[in-house]
């Protein structure tokens, strides 16, 4: 396993970031070069609080890429809820710079078959957004206890927001909804988790809902705990070991 803290200027945001890319290591000594191979990925979005650095330190990430092959990319864009401000444009970094940056540098599948989105709360959001506004980027997407109603969220806490705080004075709306994103095109498989006993618990479950209702079944796991890592952990292994699956045409094994 290969774990590479990069950093470099970012044009969009017009300022240096660091990102996190983990490379799994080869199963056997007769797979393909490394200087050969183009790995399947997963882009790994963090939560609110968080860096990419956490979710490395405090989950198991890099044996869950190793055992499924593939390769974990880890932006960190702090309290932006991935989308755009006046001051910092995440959502523009997102989608139009990062991953041209990261395979300039390393060799990554550009099958739309090899590429999965997931995050963790904020993250699950984020990835959610990327995935509805681009429904063929991505082969699957996971959201795990994902942040997915921003309109529940306590007006302290979202006027701590960037985008909250730089656009609600311009739109007079929260810009986060995802309802007005939800479309039949959508052909990425989706994996829900969330803990009943998480806040976002209701939101998850109506989110599931919603994309039932046009047509698109998403796998839906619940436990019986909150907001926590133990969670997080358990199902980054899982939803990781379900992309590996459909990669390989094996999506219904366990």
């Amino acid at each position: 396993m290969t774990l590479i803290n990069m950093q470099f200027y970012a044009n969009t945001l017009q300022q240096t970031v660091t990102i996190s890319v983990i490379l799994p290591e080869p199963r056997s000594s007769d797979q393909v070069s490394l200087t050969a191979t183009e790995w399947p990925y997963m882009i790994l979005l963090h939560g609110l609080g968080m860096n990419q650095s956490d979710i490395i330190r405090k989950t198991s990430i890099e044996r869950y890429a190793t055992a499924t092959q593939m390769a974990i990319i880890l932006p960190s864009l702090g309290r932006s809820c991935y989308l755009d401000s006046p001051s910092f444009p995440a959502w523009q970094f997102l989608t139009t710079e990062l991953m041209p940056r990261v395979t300039a540098t390393f060799k990554l599948s550009t099958n739309l078959a090899d590429c999965f989105i997931a995050g963790i709360s904020m993250g699950g959001y984020g990835a959610l957004r990327w995935g509805l506004i681009e429904p063929k980027q991505f082969r699957g997407i996971g959201v795990i206890s994902g942040a997915v109603n921003y309109s529940n969220f306590p007006t302290t806490i979202l006027e701590t927001l960037p985008p909250y705080r730089e656009l609600i004075n311009q739109q007079n709306m929260i810009p986060v909804d995802l309802d007005d994103l939800l479309t039949s095109e959508l052909t990425s498989s989706v994996y829900i988790a969330c803990g009943t006993q998480d806040d976002f618990y209701v939101d998850n479950q109506a989110l599931v809902s919603k994309l039932t209702a046009i047509g698109q079944v998403p796998i839906f796991v619940t436990e019986n705990i909150g907001h926590d890592w133990s969670f997080w952990d358990h199902q980054l292994q899982k939803v990781l070991h379900r992309f590996s699956n459909e990669r390989l045409g094996t999506a219904n094994a366990n």
